[in-house]
């Protein structure tokens, strides 16, 4: 009869906590060709001591790129043409704006993506119905936040920059409208933010839409229908992993040691960080400290600017020679 050998002295491990695995699985991140990277980069101001910071400059320096034009539609073309045929004189919607920050964040290191708002009714054949802007990933908030290129600014709650699904749910709820400040931090005007506010009813996050009880209307403005690439979803949990958490499995080197195989779910993420050292690969071996006790491992994603929120791994070790 086969099994473990009775005199097997190997020490129990028992994992008592670990981080919780990200539901979040659809990124919809926008991206540049790879080919345009390096291009867009070179023409971006510096980056900012934290990814907060370096949002917000690039939200003004997106928002001064061109005067705002409603009409002119640039049929879904990327930041660097965008860029040129702005420095020639052409003007450009909300939907434009959200290009040039989107790739300009992700080319930096920030995840970020294009979200459309739309007010009640947008199925109606009015224009200005819709209203486009960006989400990003700010690690040193450890949170999704919505910012607005063409009026230069955010929406925040107190001091809370807020995301799209919490300014859907607020709208919604009927609550009142959080405050909408400028990148240098002071309130917008607020007959403007009245109007932006009302843009909240009903939102797409990337390829997403957000579906309730009310159900999908998917005409927009009367002309076209809100299909192709999106999906719907009622759980925008699905939309919004937590880009700070880290995945681990237990398992064995090949020279037979105990570790933890860790796995950083931040997209642009340079390493692992345990314990104040670091693993120059996003999925990474560490092994485990096998002496009999209760350990702890505090666990990060290496990135830019080394701000992602720690993860906590406690195992006990159990002594077998007693």
């Amino acid at each position: 009869m086969s099994g473990a050998p009775i005199n097997d002295l190997r020490p129990r491990l028992v994992l008592t906590s670990w981080p919780e695995v990200s539901c979040g699985r659809f990124l919809d991140l926008m991206r540049p060709p790879a080919a345009e990277e390096s291009e867009l980069r070179r023409r971006l101001p510096d980056v900012a001591e934290t990814a907060w910071a370096t949002a917000l400059g690039l939200t003004r320096w997106s928002s001064q790129q061109w005067s705002h034009d409603g009409v002119n539609d640039a049929e879904d073309r990327n930041a660097v043409e965008l860029l040129d045929r702005a420095a020639a004189g052409e003007r450009f919607r909300c939907v434009e704006y959200a290009t040039v920050l989107a790739q300009s964040l992700n080319v930096t290191g920030i995840p970020a993506r294009g979200v459309h708002a739309l007010r009640d009714g947008y199925d109606r054949p009015v224009t200005g119905m819709g209203h486009v802007v960006v989400e990003a990933w700010i690690e040193d908030l450890d949170r999704w936040v919505v910012l607005d290129p063409q009026n230069e600014g955010y929406w925040c709650a107190g001091d809370q920059p807020l995301g799209a699904v919490e300014l859907w749910r607020r709208y919604r709820a009927g609550e009142s409208r959080p405050e909408f400040r400028l990148v240098d931090g002071t309130l917008g005007d607020a007959d403007e933010a009245d109007h932006w506010w009302l843009h909240w009813a009903d939102v797409g996050v990337g390829r997403s839409a957000l579906v309730d009880e009310r159900g999908y209307a998917a005409i927009f403005q009367g002309r076209f229908v809100l299909g192709g690439r999106r999906r719907l979803l009622a759980d925008p949990a699905q939309c919004y992993p937590k880009l700070s958490s880290v995945e681990i499995s237990v398992t064995e080197s090949g020279d037979g040691a105990l570790g933890l195989n860790i796995c950083a779910n931040h997209p642009y993420a340079a390493g692992i960080r345990v314990d104040g050292g670091c693993y120059a690969t996003a999925n990474a071996f560490h092994s485990l400290n096998l002496e009999p006790g209760e350990h702890t491992l505090t666990i990060a994603a290496a990135t830019r600017w080394n701000r992602s929120a720690p993860n906590e791994v406690t195992y006990q070790v159990l002594d077998q020679t007693g």
